[in-house]
């Protein structure tokens, strides 16, 4: 290799490192799948994190404000009950009214979270970048609320199983036999709905990545690139799950420092692993 097709240096290959050793496009992401551990995630993470930390914590405070303060103003607006009892008594276009707002705030969540997804690959890849073009991901919400559409069938087929499972075991006229076998059945269910949940937890960041995808191409690539990497990928994603709680303690200011960077090493995570080790 020259050194213009350094990976530091250019995304690309020249026309003559191209000719020797293929057309294959450079990523500048030092990492691989087969050489990243957590300790190099949270380098580079923390790398940029710390180059960009009052960004990230505006970009942060700018995420929660579109997600939850249209909820909190219409929810005061409706006078929803905040006890889960008090909707018996609500008014069914109140109820109904409530029902929306949850949707809607469903959907901002989902499209605050491709935009913030592709702003952190954009960081950890060093891509140049405006408000437009992180906007331009919003392109992917009908393909991200498909996805999500699937999951939530796939969930509600399982429930389902375990409302037959019940019922053929008595029902509630065979109280408590068949509680009993339908939490053993969920039990059984928790481990396989484990691993189908972590194979789909990169769609986001696979939309933000190639927002032209469909909602299948990025469930599938997500799958794909988890397969094999479970335990190290449940190992770096529960790290980083701790890591943003640690700002919780200090009346919720911190999470606006700890979930950038929790987000940095979860894209970092992403990155290598779709960065294969080729053989030359």
């Amino acid at each position: 290799m020259c050194v213009a097709c350094e990976p530091a240096a250019s995304p690309g290959l020249c026309p003559g490192c191209a000719a020797r050793v293929g057309a294959c496009p450079r990523s500048r992401f030092p990492l691989s799948r087969d050489d990243y551990t957590f300790r190099s995630l949270f380098r580079v993470a923390y790398e940029v994190w710390r180059a960009r930390w009052g960004t990230l914590a505006w970009v942060a405070l700018s995420f929660f404000g579109v997600v939850y303060a249209p909820a909190l103003l219409l929810q005061r607006v409706l006078s929803a009950p905040d006890d889960p009892r008090d909707f018996v008594g609500m008014a069914p276009r109140t109820l109904l009214y409530f029902g929306a707002t949850q949707l809607f705030t469903f959907a901002l969540d989902t499209a605050a979270t491709l935009v913030m997804s592709g702003y952190v690959l954009d960081l950890l890849e060093r891509k140049p970048g405006n408000l437009a073009t992180r906007l331009s991901r919003l392109r992917a919400l009908p393909a991200q609320l498909g996805a999500l559409a699937l999951i939530y069938l796939g969930v509600a087929g399982l429930l389902g199983v375990g409302y037959v499972v019940f019922q053929l075991s008595g029902g509630a006229d065979a109280l408590p036999r068949s509680a009993l076998i339908t939490t053993g059945f969920a039990l059984c269910a928790v481990p396989v709905a484990a691993y189908v949940s972590l194979g789909l937890v990169f769609v986001p960041f696979e939309l933000a990545h190639a927002p032209r995808s469909s909602s299948l191409a990025a469930l599938r690539a997500s799958w794909d690139l988890v397969d094999g990497k479970r335990a190290s990928v449940a190992a770096v994603l529960t790290l980083n799950t701790l890591l943003t709680l640690l700002g919780v303690p200090t009346c919720l200011i911190g999470v606006l420092f700890t979930f950038p960077l929790g987000m940095l090493c979860t894209g970092a995570l992403y990155l290598a692993l779709k960065q294969r080790t080729v053989q030359i």
